[in-house]
């Protein structure tokens, strides 16, 4: 069997600015890529999906609560 290629270790957390910037950039990407009549409303939905999911770790498909 092969090693692999990366383990845990030698993987190193990203600077959360770098993250953000690495979001944005995706997020744009995405929103000109898809057909939109409202790219805003795009633009906030994958936002939102991301802060849950990485910021306040909330799982997919539930709510916060306000």
């Amino acid at each position: 069997m092969s090693k692999p290629l990366t383990t845990a270790a030698q993987l190193a957390p990203l600077p959360f600015e770098t993250r953000l910037q690495l979001v944005r950039e995706t997020v744009e990407a995405r929103i000109s890529k898809t057909p939109t009549t409202n790219p805003a409303e795009t633009r906030a939905r994958l936002w939102v999906r991301w802060i849950n999911a990485n910021v306040l770790n909330v799982p997919q498909g539930q709510g916060v609560a306000a």
